[in-house]
């Protein structure tokens, strides 16, 4: 019997809509050790102890027992009855003896369940839309949480990232010699990049950065009379761009680029008179 250990849930739904289309005698057991009234570290070791008994147990070469992200099993195989099943989990609760009572009884009454695929189909397809929805969302719940952590790691690469002395010591040293407008614009979006340059190109001196570490960089190379920042970039928010720009040059002329107006943006804005936020 075959365990399936990827893709597990979309792998579920057209394994049994398969069965059902093709009106199979195969049937679909579901253990429900989701649920299990226990610590994880305990539950964990339960699914799988279950996992290898029921390939043990189950005796078809073309059977496949699917193991879901929440923990649930369901065992597809040719004629199971609703007692073999319940046996089968019954027998794994009365000869564990590192699980409580509590967690006994469940196993004894409240986990086995067993579906007619060819009839009960709709039912099947309702739980495997739950199944794969509960996924997905686990799954944009841990991205969001790894973007947060990566902004955080880019936020101190940039707040920490050193910039030469002799560039920041020679900044506004560097705007009195000039007799040109140095503009600097740090903006990701190339749409709006080439827009930038459409309407500056041929009346300042242009330069442009995409991201946050790259943005104070070309800020100390450069030394612009005057910086756009983009608070959306991709790497780090520019809010932490402009902390560093003001530590290295307090005296610097920034505006704020934003494509929408969230009272939370200007609110985070530092209070200078040479520091602005546009909407756009």
């Amino acid at each position: 019997m075959q365990v399936v250990r990827q893709n597990v849930e979309r792998g579920l739904a057209l394994v049994l809509k398969k069965h059902w289309y093709d009106k199979t005698c195969y049937r679909c057991a579901h253990i429900k050790t989701s649920c299990l009234p226990c610590d994880d570290d305990t539950k964990d070791g339960l699914i799988a102890s279950l996992v290898e008994l029921a390939r043990e147990k189950f005796d078809d070469p073309l059977g496949m027992i699917f193991k879901c992200h929440d923990g649930d099993l369901f065992i597809v195989a040719r004629f199971l009855t609703f007692k073999q099943v319940e046996q089968f989990v019954q027998a794994f609760a009365t000869n564990r003896k590192d699980i409580d009572d509590k967690t006994r009884v469940f196993l004894n009454e409240k986990a086995a369940f067993l579906y007619e695929i060819a009839v009960e189909w709709p039912k099947l397809k309702a739980i495997c839309d739950y199944k794969i929805q509960s996924y997905l969302d686990l799954k944009s719940e841990v991205r969001k949480e790894e973007a947060v952590k990566e902004a955080f790691r880019n936020q101190q690469r940039v707040l920490r990232m050193d910039v030469e002395t002799s560039l920041i010591e020679t900044l506004a040293e560097r705007r009195e010699d000039r007799t040109h407008v140095e503009v600097l614009v740090v903006e990701d979006d190339m749409f709006t990049q080439k827009l930038v340059k459409n309407a500056i190109a041929g009346k300042y001196n242009l330069s442009m950065a995409q991201d946050g570490f790259g943005a104070v960089m070309m800020y100390a190379k450069k030394a612009p009379d005057i910086l756009f920042l983009d608070i959306g970039l991709p790497d780090v928010s520019g809010h932490a761009v402009l902390k560093k720009i003001f530590e290295i040059d307090p005296d610097a002329y920034v505006v704020m680029l934003w494509g929408c107006s969230r009272k939370r943006n200007i609110s985070l804005m530092p209070c200078k008179s040479n520091c602005a936020t546009v909407c756009i």
